[in-house]
């Protein structure tokens, strides 16, 4: 018959376990989220991508600075490994450009004329294949889009489905800011996940959530009267871009010694960067899990060693009349596993309950997240079981005559 101490003892242990078992819930959802957040389909590719800001002095325009910009572009595309280079006043994670007013007329009721803003992003052409942009339809800007030329636009594939219609590429759209009357739609471009970034530009300074925003592309040689703060360099290479680096801050000091290069990091890293909070929820939760793990795992090698003590004359009797090692192994294991179950089942309703608070948070995994919920339970009982095993050998090991000689 147990006694009331070694119920509280029992009692105790099951509390840390559903303590690790809620951690161990939380931390398994936020990082399969964070997972999920690396993984994304961002619509462009950042992996092999080295990108860089160079401010520019006040007053610039892409028409005043364009030869030093397709200067500082092709000795870039010439560096070793170099596959593509380009440059644009957009970067995601850093800056959309801008915001642009126009009139369209809705596709569900062309009678009606709407006025919409949408971000715009003045590029070289390379710009898509740089970015790993994925075409969807028609085709990309290029060097034969020029100032003399018909004005065009390339969409993003929100752009075009809210308001553009069953045929958008030939349609035509009057940008009330600029002084080209009508710009021709002829391409369609998957759509780019921004992140929490700032857009500068018409509308300074408007925040937009990472959820995809209608976007429109133009060349900067159809739009070089545009002002601008700052210019991003992209350079996709065949390998590792960091070493690429230094490289790329002597091309500009050569072409632009007044101006100074910053922000010099890769696509992978500003993803990463961009993650920082989901990151540390994931990291903070995971280290308290851990540690509550090895606190429940210690604490249950502990009372069990510390029960085996105590019944060591039960023991040596049982083993006196015939119980075999794995009968006193069972004996020892059991009782940790019902502590175990006991935490586990309060553990997972528990979580449960609290689960539902990180909805908010979570990307790309539910928080009733089935394999999560079996996972951990699974993974605690052999935690348990490793922790079990040391008391279960020293209850194996024990003299039945040697037991039976002590008081």
């Amino acid at each position: 018959m147990r006694t009331p101490a070694a119920r509280l003892r029992s009692a105790i242990m099951a509390s840390q376990v559903a303590v690790a078992c809620v951690l161990l819930i939380g931390a398994g959802l936020l990082g399969r989220s964070f997972q999920a957040l690396i993984n994304v389909d961002r619509g462009y590719d950042p992996s092999n991508l080295a990108t860089a800001r160079l401010p520019l002095p006040p007053g610039a325009t892409f028409a005043a600075n364009a030869a030093m910009l397709e200067t500082i572009k092709e000795r870039i595309r010439a560096l070793p490994g170099v596959t593509h280079s380009a440059f644009g006043n957009a970067l995601p994670l850093v800056s959309a450009g801008g915001m642009t007013g126009l009139n369209v007329r809705l596709p569900r009721d062309p009678g009606t004329i709407a006025k919409i803003q949408a971000l715009h992003r003045t590029v070289d052409p390379d710009y898509f294949g740089a970015m790993g942009l994925r075409l969807r339809a028609g085709r990309l800007l290029s060097d034969r889009d020029t100032a003399s030329s018909q004005p065009v636009l390339v969409v993003n594939k929100s752009f075009a489905d809210q308001y553009l219609g069953e045929d958008p590429i030939g349609r035509r759209l009057a940008l009330s800011l600029y002084r080209h009357a009508e710009w021709e739609i002829v391409g369609i471009v998957e759509d780019m996940k921004q992140g929490g970034l700032q857009t500068g530009g018409f509308v300074p300074w408007t925040a937009t959530a990472d959820t995809a925003q209608p976007e429109m592309f133009s060349s900067y040689r159809q739009f070089g009267e545009m002002r601008l703060e700052s210019i991003f360099f992209l350079a996709r290479t065949d390998g590792a871009p960091s070493p690429l680096v230094p490289s790329i801050r002597t091309v500009v000091r050569e072409q632009a010694p007044a101006l100074v290069l910053d922000s010099v990091m890769t696509m992978e890293e500003r993803v990463m960067q961009s993650l920082s909070r989901p990151r540390a929820y994931a990291l903070v939760v995971g280290v308290m899990a851990a540690f509550a793990l090895a606190i429940a795992c210690v604490g249950l090698f502990g009372v069990l060693s510390y029960s085996v003590a105590q019944r060591t004359r039960e023991i040596g009797v049982r083993t006196a009349l015939g119980a075999r090692t794995a009968d006193i192994v069972s004996l020892v294991v059991r009782s940790g596993l019902t502590i175990v179950a006991a935490g586990v089942t309060g553990g997972l309703a528990a979580g449960a309950l609290l689960v539902q608070s990180l909805s908010k948070i979570l990307y790309g995994v539910r928080p009733f997240d089935p394999l999560t919920f079996a996972v951990v339970p699974v993974f605690l009982v052999l935690a348990a079981a490793a922790a079990c095993a040391a008391p279960a050998r020293r209850a194996a090991r024990i003299d039945p005559l040697r037991a039976l000689r002590t008081e």
